[in-house]
């Protein structure tokens, strides 16, 4: 992969590359962002 698909992934929410860093890494992109992957609270 590209070295820019790290630096837009850590800066950014960019699900393909958050996707990428998550597979290699053996967890989901979810455990390592929980707050880019929150459900929105609604009353």
């Amino acid at each position: 992969w590209p070295s820019s698909t790290l630096a837009n992934t850590l800066n950014r929410h960019w699900p393909k590359g958050e996707r990428l860093i998550a597979e290699v890494s053996g967890v989901t992109p979810e455990q390592i962002w929980p707050s880019r992957y929150r459900k929105p609270r609604y009353r």
